[in-house]
């Protein structure tokens, strides 16, 4: 009933396998998509995935999470009521993640996708609530009852395979809002809540925001940021700037001190019209 899909990137697959190797009797099927630009971790995986006879593909380089998720889910062969489990590499889940989840599905039979708590180092990241200047941590325990006014991060969501014929992943976007525009389309798509959200099984994920990177690692992700950004905010509220992506725009420019990110910001809205 179970298949859990994992992306990797320049991680071995035999540290992520003995994570998970204890889920396997609750797991019909575990599919890893490599998205690895490290020819020695490619490689490993590659020798580990044959000697173990388990269901790893190669993208040949970063193709994005989007592409790396449709791959996935084209590889799987479902059976009428299966649900794909989203995990992160760094994902970790409690022992009675699946056990939850299916008391879930049972009781929620409108339900499509359900969807985990997330918490990080600051409170609740996921689910987390649209403000004009972006998505912000939740207070609220509410979930389910204000369930419109949030969005969802991909790690930990259990989607029905019904979804899946209906919907993929929007292969436009590599990295941001890739989740974010998932869930836009799945409102758009049906015409009643299929969305249960559910605050016994809450799991932690580290963020990359939070961590302080150098020039060029700023400047590679914000690279990313801002053209899954525009493409974002064009489709769903026909604009291309966001205050999200300014503010983080001027961030950058003073942590920095460095014009590049403006000058960055303007060449790819000049792509984009």
């Amino acid at each position: 009933m179970f298949h859990v899909v994992i992306v990797l990137y320049n991680k071995y697959l035999s540290s992520i396998d003995t994570i998970y190797s204890s889920f396997k009797n609750d797991i019909t099927n575990m599919v890893y998509i490599d998205n690895s630009i490290d020819n020695l971790i490619v490689n490993d995986n590659n020798r580990y995935a044959q000697c173990n006879k388990m269901n790893y593909f190669e993208m040949y380089g970063n193709k994005g999470l989007s592409k790396a998720y449709n791959f996935a889910i084209k590889n799987i062969t479902f059976s009428k009521n299966d649900y794909v489990v989203i995990l992160d590499d760094d994902t970790e889940i409690p022992n009675d993640f699946f056990y939850i989840m299916q008391l879930n599905i049972n009781s929620n039979p409108y339900a499509k996708i359900f969807i985990p708590i997330i918490l990080d180092n600051i409170g609740i990241m996921s689910p987390s609530k649209k403000t004009i200047v972006g998505y912000k941590h939740s207070k609220s325990r509410n979930f389910n009852k204000f369930i419109n006014k949030y969005s969802f991060i991909n790690s930990g969501m259990c989607i029905s395979v019904d979804i899946f014929n209906r919907i993929q992943y929007d292969e436009k976007l590599f990295l941001d809002y890739i989740d974010f525009d998932f869930i836009n389309t799945i409102r758009k798509t049906y015409k009643t809540n299929v969305i249960h959200i559910i605050d016994t099984i809450k799991l932690r994920q580290d963020f990359s925001g939070a961590k302080k990177n150098t020039f060029e690692q700023d400047y590679k992700r914000y690279s990313i940021f801002v053209k899954d950004s525009l493409v974002y905010h064009k489709k769903w509220y026909d604009h291309l700037l966001s205050l999200n992506l300014i503010r983080r725009t001027i961030k950058l420019t003073f942590q920095h001190k460095s014009i590049v990110f403006f000058k960055l910001l303007f060449h790819k809205l000049r792509e984009s019209k």
